[in-house]
């Protein structure tokens, strides 16, 4: 055991039990959602815009999205910072440091092991459950993604700020807070279980994005490894954003 795990041992021995760090972790991701999408209340509030007003501007622009992820990030790393600062703790006892060139080279290497991994479970998986649609694709939004602002804000929406925040909150405050209290394996499957569930595209019309579920809690896997094996978040960042 080196150091830094070491240091972080000691700082997590302050921890929550594993129910409430995954309550605290899946209770800030919706409210952060929640929260962010007052915003878009707000602005119809003060435009005085009806419903045909407010999907035109939604779907003309990849501002509104953007602006929706932007906040519920905010909000998720600010409801991280205070929970760890209840605590005592800091970003870098959930092993937010300085990347590494040698973390992304692991991440591309890692995806490789990700695609192999995903190819093997999904066609187990359509063995187990024939019926599972394997052709059903995720909502991510930004159909506007015509000029070179709209492609940038999308860039920025899907490609960089969800491997920071979601590597932050899920390898970060869960994976981390669940180690401290369990072996490797159960803490690595219970975070990749409520990373899964997170895609599964609740609220939305569609049916349940089984497919989706699969493959992020495969990611899921990799990205704890990652995380585990090199005692930083830089490396399941850089893997996510490939991802």
């Amino acid at each position: 055991m080196n150091e830094l795990d070491k240091h972080q041992n000691k700082k997590l021995s302050k921890s929550s039990s594993p129910i409430v760090i995954i309550c605290a972790t899946v209770g800030l991701f919706f409210a952060a959602q929640f929260l962010a999408s007052l915003v878009f209340v707000f602005i119809t509030i003060i435009t005085g815009w009806g419903d045909a007003e407010f999907k035109a501007w939604f779907d003309a622009s990849a501002f509104p999205q953007f602006l929706y992820v932007a906040v519920s990030d905010i909000l998720i790393i600010s409801g991280v910072w205070l929970l760890l600062k209840k605590k005592q703790q800091s970003f870098k006892t959930i092993g937010l440091s300085k990347p590494l060139f040698s973390d992304a080279v692991k991440a591309l290497l890692a995806y490789g092991c990700y695609i192999v991994m995903f190819a093997i479970i999904t066609v187990i998986s359509k063995m187990v459950a024939p019926s599972l649609n394997l052709e059903q694709e995720q909502q991510i939004g930004f159909e506007a993604n015509k000029g070179i602002v709209n492609l940038l804000l999308a860039g920025v929406s899907l490609v960089i700020l969800p491997p920071i925040v979601e590597e932050i909150l899920c390898r970060g405050y869960l994976y981390t807070g669940l180690k401290s209290r369990m072996k490797f394996i159960p803490a690595t499957i219970i975070t990749s279980l409520v990373f899964a569930t997170a895609h599964l595209q609740f609220g939305s019309d569609a049916p349940l994005l089984w497919v989706a579920a699969i493959d992020t809690f495969v990611l899921s896997l990799v990205l704890v490894y990652l995380r585990e094996k090199t005692g930083r978040l830089a490396a399941p960042m850089f893997l996510h954003a490939y991802k």
